[in-house]
């Protein structure tokens, strides 16, 4: 592990994470050190024939008739190639430079090896003052999608890796681009990407070792990404009037589909009682008819 960090430390590279990141990430910068390599043209000199010097080549002395050769110069009318010069190497700079000031102190084992491998993270607290910087609500639909990048896999925290890996899928350099582009989330990422966010955002916040979503869980996430597709705000009422107490997954897809395709109500245009749909939405459906039936 000291030999790794060694390593990572000569490349300027950061030398946090666990010992797979470390070497993935030291494999990664070696690869692209090893493709500017290979791309960089090599320049090839004339060789000089024995006996004659570079420049003009003199009548003088020698056999043989002609007139003295010069060497070309470049004129307005012939002007001469220039050499390609070789491109310069990439600087490879950290998306998450600002990572320290963010990140929760770990806490103190000692010289211990275990506090080496502990993956560095943003705790609550510190997860709260990070979205407050690069202005997301903690309780916004901008925050899941944000969560969505990262691949986060534990509510409440953010690991290093996991930030690393949204900046390289969003294509931000540093805090500033982060900022500007969790702009988009609300307006664009969301509409453009629901389904994939939607069916994250299940497995984010299914407790660990369970398969279903519990019903307050399931109306938060539902409100903030289907929020204004039809259906919806029907269906978060009979949650809320029902003793459902959580989702599947193949309800939570299947709703998805729902809110997507079928027609408004009372025709439900698309749904058949017949057709393959979860219980969950077949009580749904009903639930809907009898509270219209009993409001004429």
């Amino acid at each position: 592990m000291v030999d790794l960090k060694k390593l990572l430390r000569q490349r300027s590279l950061p030398v946090s994470g666990k010992k797979a990141i470390l070497i993935q990430r030291l494999a990664a910068y070696d690869q692209l050190q090893a493709s500017v390599s290979s791309s960089t043209p090599t320049l090839k000199r004339n060789r000089v024939p024995e006996g004659r010097r570079a420049g003009p080549i003199h009548r003088g002395g020698g056999s043989g008739g002609g007139v003295t050769k010069r060497r070309r110069v470049a004129t307005a009318s012939s002007p001469m190639k220039a050499v390609a010069s070789p491109p310069p190497l990439p600087v490879i700079t950290d998306p998450i430079s600002f990572w320290d000031r963010f990140k929760t102190s770990p806490p103190d084992h000692g010289d211990s090896d275990d506090q080496e491998d502990e993956e560095e993270v943003m705790e609550p607290a510190e997860l709260m003052k990070f979205l407050a910087e690069i202005e997301v609500s903690p309780t916004s639909a901008a925050a899941l999608v944000f969560c969505y990048y990262c691949d986060a896999q534990r509510p409440g925290y953010l690991y290093k890796s996991e930030l690393l890996n949204a900046m390289e899928r969003l294509n931000c350099n540093g805090l500033e681009a982060l900022t500007q582009r969790v702009k988009l989330f609300e307006t664009r990422d969301v509409k453009n990407m629901a389904q994939s966010v939607f069916m994250y955002t299940f497995d984010y916040l299914t407790p660990e070792n369970s398969r279903v979503l519990p019903t307050a869980d399931a109306v938060m996430g539902i409100q903030l990404i289907l929020s204004g597709r039809r259906h919806v705000s029907d269906f978060l009422e009979f949650l809320r009037e029902t003793d459902i107490k959580g989702i599947n997954k193949d309800t939570w897809k299947m709703l998805f589909r729902f809110v997507s395709e079928i027609g408004t109500k009372p025709a439900f245009c698309g749904y058949s009682v017949d057709d393959a749909w979860p219980v969950v939405l077949d009580d749904f459906v009903e639930f809907v008819l009898s509270k219209d039936a009993e409001s004429t």
